[in-house]
């Protein structure tokens, strides 16, 4: 998304304003990327959550 929405924002800004100030419109968004980065990852698993039998037998 950001390669095919980046380049052309990045050149319209450059036109509009200055090439300089228009790279730091990627560096902020890269920047907010890793802020909510964590929020991407996946859930733990909610597999076991006490309601099963356990895989083990007590033969003692």
């Amino acid at each position: 998304m950001g390669f095919l929405v980046g380049s052309p924002l990045v050149g319209a800004l450059g036109d509009a304003w200055s090439y300089r100030g228009a790279m730091l419109v990627p560096m902020v968004l890269v920047l907010a990327t890793l802020v909510y980065a964590k929020s991407f990852g996946a859930e733990p698993a909610r597999y076991g959550g006490g309601h099963e039998r356990p895989r083990t037998v007590d033969v003692g």
